[in-house]
C-alpha cells in the first residue's frame, strides 16, 4: 500500500443501554494509548456534548499530535436538523473543541454518513462555519445514508468544502464497502486488505471505527430503531478490531487534515473540483466518475493460511479490560 491508510475514530456513545455501562471514555484511552505505541496518529471527530464532558480526553488526544474534527453537537442525522440548528451545533462543537484542544478545527463528518441530497444546505454552512473538509458522504447504497450520484473518490462540493469520499471494492460482481465499523471487522481479511490496498494505491485511503470497535466484552442489548435482524451486526468480528487495524497502520498515513493537498488534487484530478449540482441536490453535468465503478480486487490471495485468509491477523495482548465477552 504505497500511500498509506489514514486512522480516523467516531468519539460516540454507541445509542448507550441507558441502564447498561458506559464504557466509550475508557475505551478511547485505551485506543489513544495503544496508537501512541504504534507510532500512529490520527483523526478524532468528536461528538460536541461528549467532548464537553471529557475535555481531558480531548486534550490529551490534542497533545498527542492527533487531529480534532468535529462529529455534530449530538449523533443526530443531518437530515433531522433544521439547518438552523445545525449551524447552531457545527458552531457550537468547532468553539469547544478548539478551546480543548488548543489548535484550528477544519474537519466533519456526519453521523451515520448522514450527508444526502436532504442535507445538502450543510455544506454551504460548514464552509462558511469555517470548515476545510468533510468526511461524512456516502456514494453508493448501504444500511445507512448515501447520496447517489457524487463521485467515490474526493471532489469538492459548489461551496468550496472538499469531501474525501469512501471507496467500494468489487470481487466479480459483488461490490462491498471494508473501510471502517462492521464491514472492516467482519468482512473477510483478505477482501479488506486487498481493498485497502486498492485504495492506498489510487487515492486517499482512511479507516474509520468507534471506541465501541474494539470492545468485544460488551454486554449485549438490544438497540432501538435497530432492525432485530440487523443488531447482532454491532457485535460481529469485534476480536479482530484490534488486530486487523494494526495490520493495516503498518502503512499509516498522516491525519486527512494533512492530507487535503492530495484531496484536492484527486478531485481536480476526477474532475469534480466542484461537482455540478441542481437545486434539489441532485448531481448534473459531465461525471466522468460514472462508469469508474469500484476498485477491483482479485479473488485469489496469498495472505497465508485458512484462518489468516478469512479472519486476518491473530489478536495479540488486548487490554485486559475489553479482552473477555
Amino acid at each position: 500500500m504505497s500511500g498509506g491508510v489514514s486512522f480516523t475514530i467516531d468519539v460516540e456513545d454507541h445509542w448507550a443501554d441507558p441502564l447498561g455501562e458506559l464504557r466509550y471514555e475508557q475505551l478511547a484511552w485505551e485506543v489513544l494509548g495503544w496508537l501512541q505505541g504504534l507510532g500512529v496518529r490520527g483523526s478524532w471527530y468528536f461528538v460536541g456534548e461528549l467532548a464537553q464532558r471529557h475535555g481531558d480526553l480531548v486534550a490529551a488526544v490534542a497533545a498527542a499530535g492527533h487531529e480534532i474534527g468535529v462529529h455534530g453537537w449530538t449523533h443526530t442525522p443531518l437530515p433531522e436538523l433544521s439547518p438552523q440548528r445545525f449551524r447552531d451545533d457545527v458552531r457550537r462543537a468547532k468553539g469547544v473543541l478548539e478551546d480543548l484542544g488548543g489548535s484550528p478545527v477544519i474537519g466533519f463528518r456526519a453521523p451515520t454518513y448522514s450527508l444526502v441530497r436532504e442535507s445538502l444546505w450543510a455544506t454551504d454552512i460548514l464552509a462558511e462555519e469555517g470548515y476545510a473538509y468533510s468526511s461524512g458522504v456516502s456514494s453508493r447504497r448501504n444500511p445507512l445514508w448515501w447520496y447517489p450520484g457524487v463521485p467515490p473518490h474526493p471532489f469538492r462540493w459548489p461551496s468550496g468544502l472538499l469531501e474525501t469520499s469512501g471507496e467500494f471494492a468489487r470481487v466479480g460482481r459483488y461490490v462491498y464497502y471494508f473501510g471502517g465499523g462492521t464491514f472492516l471487522r467482519a468482512t473477510p481479511w483478505w477482501m479488506v486488505r486487498e481493498g485497502f490496498a486498492r485504495w492506498a494505491d489510487e487515492g486517499v485511503a482512511f479507516l474509520y471505527c468507534h471506541p465501541y470497535d474494539f470492545d468485544p466484552g460488551e454486554e449485549r442489548f438490544r438497540i432501538p430503531d435497530v432492525p432485530a435482524v440487523l443488531a447482532p451486526l454491532l457485535w460481529a468480528g469485534r476480536r479482530n478490531t484490534w488486530s486487523r487495524v494494526e495490520a493495516l497502520l503498518q502503512n499509516a498515513a498522516a491525519p486527512l487534515a494533512e492530507r487535503l493537498d492530495e484531496v484536492a488534487a484527486l478531485a481536480s484530478a476526477g474532475r469534480a473540483d466542484p461537482i455540478s449540482l441542481a437545486d434539489d441536490g441532485t448531481v448534473t453535468g459531465a461525471r466522468p466518475w460514472a462508469g469508474r465503478g469500484a476498485l477491483r480486487v482479485q479473488a485469489g490471495s496469498s495472505l497465508g493460511g485458512l484462518r489468516h485468509t478469512w479472519l486476518g491477523p491473530r489478536p495479540g495482548s488486548l487490554p485486559k479490560e475489553f479482552s473477555h465477552g
